[in-house]
């Protein structure tokens, strides 16, 4: 036999076309064991560099022992990433019983497919298989991670360096440098015992510390030389001529809870009060924009009409974007400060909560608003089955190369999902846990920030945004992440009864000095936005 070349021996059984043509669509755990088994098989042929090339329901078998895969053609790079797109709707077929594209075209985004039942990870899995791009698909390897929830599996199931099976049943075969693997789903007992797990591609072992990258003392901050007291005894900015961030816009809740505004003043020399309850005004980074933002617009008017105050010369223009049932939160300038982000809201009457259906970019230059869609009726109806303690809303916010990035749920995992400014999934890191932050970029965006991210304690943790692998594991930050301050520095606020102190931490955690103390008359609630000086 040819070196590289999947060979097949016929199993016992019909294959999966005959049996969704029989019994129709099957059931979620048959469905699920089908794409584990299937999955399994597609990783080690492509670790040795194969590819199958005609997957689909009439090449799966149902046999007595377990799914099959048969025949196959020699290998190939990109027809690697097209196997995953045939997975995709091969186990989307066996969970509705029928094509999930119909008549359109297979390299439709993902939104086109019917996915029917499928939920939880394999959901999203499936979903990421069918990106249009084959460079954005997931490769076999860190699917099948997925499937299976932790990081050591492939270094059982996928050797690297292969050992001959002397005698299995009939299933997918392939002739590598002349020894031959059988795999069929019944290994995956084996694979699933308790044992010891290593890292894997795409994780990190969790530490007691930061690595020997971070675990140097950065140079200590210099102590602030001024105060800046801010209106109505709402607190104190601690500021410094070099410092790295200062800010530029808060809003503090009072005794009655009812939220209130301030902008700084285009010289910088003070605030003043920039809108009411609910009303949130950014400043733009170059300092020329104030928009202003109803964020709850949904309560007393129809339309969400974003107010841009250009700063320079006192103009005022409105631009319209969403009306009812959705609403924009949430809003972030640009790096370039030419675009608005928001997060767009929309609240659903059949069950009477409200989820992230996508964003809202506004262009101050052009007065224009888009609004992107990411969520659509098959994710909708999802959502109405979840519970409600089990319902996510993760807000956008702007990643490197002016892309958007925003926080997502799998089975068992949150990550990060990157869109560009169509809507359209571009990348994604599953294994990071939960992003956190106005801006859980570093100013580079060489790295960003997530909690939720280790199993063995609670930790905030720093990732490498161009590998995907843990920089920093951070245990001791004070309280929650509110932005970087520069790339070695975290901005970070802790809440004592009402009072809500910001301050500079290093990697290890350590805080270095007190940015500022805002008095909130409640519950500790404030939203501060922090500009790069």
């Amino acid at each position: 036999m040819d070196s590289g070349i999947l060979v097949t021996d016929r199993a016992e059984g019909p294959t999966l076309a005959e049996a969704v043509r029989s019994g129709g669509a099957l059931a979620p755990n048959a469905t699920y064991r089908l794409a584990l088994a299937v999955l399994t098989a597609l990783a080690s042929v492509h670790r040795t560099g194969g590819r199958h090339g005609d997957l689909g329901p009439h090449t799966v078998v149902l046999g007595e022992d377990g799914p099959h895969v048969l025949r196959g053609l020699p290998g190939g790079e990109g027809g690697q990433a097209d196997d995953m797109f045939a997975w995709a709707a091969l186990i989307a077929f066996a969970a509705t019983g029928q094509d999930p594209f119909g008549a359109v075209d297979k390299r439709r985004r993902y939104g086109a497919a019917d996915l029917g039942a499928l939920q939880g990870e394999l959901r999203e899995l499936v979903a990421d298989c069918l990106a249009e791009e084959p460079v954005h698909r997931p490769r076999a390897e860190e699917a099948l991670l997925r499937l299976l929830g932790h990081s050591g599996a492939l270094e059982t199931v996928l050797p690297d360096t292969p050992q001959p099976v002397r005698r299995r049943p009939a299933g997918l075969l392939l002739t590598a440098g002349g020894l031959v693997i059988v795999l069929a789903f019944g290994a995956l007992g084996y694979l699933l015992t308790p044992r010891t797990i290593s890292a894997a591609a795409g994780t990190t072992p969790v530490s007691s510390g930061p690595p020997k990258a971070a675990a140097a003392t950065p140079p200590p901050l210099a102590a602030p030389t001024g105060k800046v007291t801010l209106p109505n005894g709402a607190g104190t900015l601690f500021e410094q001529p070099g410092d790295q961030v200062r800010v530029t816009a808060y809003s503090v809740q009072d005794k009655n809870g009812d939220s209130t505004s301030y902008a700084r003043t285009p010289d910088g020399s003070a605030f003043v009060r920039t809108g009411g309850d609910n009303i949130f005004t950014p400043i733009s980074p170059d300092n020329r924009w104030m928009a202003t933002v109803n964020e709850l617009h949904i309560l007393s008017e129809e339309r969400l009409d974003v107010q841009f105050t250009d700063r320079a010369t006192g103009e005022k223009f409105t631009v319209p974007t969403v009306t009812n049932p959705r609403w924009g939160v949430s809003p972030l300038w640009s790096a370039d400060s030419k675009t608005l982000l928001l997060t767009m809201m929309e609240r659903d009457a059949q069950v009477e909560d409200a989820f992230v259906r996508g964003f809202i970019l506004i262009d101050v230059e052009r007065r224009s608003a888009r609004v992107v869609e990411t969520f659509n009726a098959e994710d909708v109806a999802v959502f109405r089955k979840q519970k409600p303690d089990e319902r996510r809303a993760y807000f956008y916010r702007w990643a490197p190369g002016g892309q958007i990035a925003s926080g997502y749920k799998g089975w068992d995992f949150q990550g990060i999902r990157f869109f560009d400014q169509a809507g359209k999934v571009v990348r994604t890191l599953h294994w990071v846990g939960q992003p956190i932050g106005q801006s859980f970029f570093s100013p580079s965006g060489k790295y960003f920030v997530t909690s939720s991210c280790s199993r063995k304690v609670v930790a905030t943790c720093v990732w490498d945004t161009e590998t995907g692998k843990r920089f920093a594991t951070v245990q001791a930050v004070p309280g929650y992440f509110y932005s970087w301050y520069d790339e070695s520095h975290l901005v970070v606020g802790r809440v004592a009864g009402t009072t809500v102190t910001i301050e500079v931490a290093d990697l290890t955690g350590k805080v270095l000095r007190k940015l500022a103390e805002l008095e909130t008359k409640k519950d500790g609630r404030a939203d501060v936005r922090f500009n790069r000086s």
